[in-house]
């Protein structure tokens, strides 16, 4: 699931005089967090949650595999699941080799693709 801000914040003020602010959000997991701020001053507890909301956003934009080019998007798969690219391509390769008989009978070449070893 993808991450998402609910909202941009909440602010108040408590009895002792701090403000208060509290931004409610959706992890990956699809589950609701929340980020809660203080400050003695309301102006700084803006600054705050304006700073966090722009940078979720821009985690967002980041993360989001669909606007990357294809090229970029493929480095970040085998670094996520911590594949050396140079061991990738010999397995499919030597996996291939196994699978494919070549048969030569009666003057007719065939191909026979032998099933699959679980």
């Amino acid at each position: 699931m993808k991450r998402e801000l609910l909202d941009k914040g909440n602010i108040w003020r408590k009895t002792d005089g701090r403000w208060i602010g509290m931004v409610r959000y959706r992890d990956e997991f699809g589950e609701m967090k929340r980020k809660s701020f203080s400050s003695k001053k309301k102006k700084d507890l803006q600054e705050k949650m304006t700073d966090f909301v722009i940078n979720f956003q821009e985690q967002l934009i980041n993360s989001d595999e669909t606007r990357k080019p294809l090229r970029e998007s493929m480095k970040n798969g085998s670094k996520s699941i911590n594949i050396p690219k140079s061991s990738i391509l010999p397995t499919i390769a030597t996996n291939v080799q196994q699978r494919i008989r070549y048969i030569h009978t009666s003057g007719t070449s065939l191909w026979v693709i032998s099933p699959r070893r679980t």
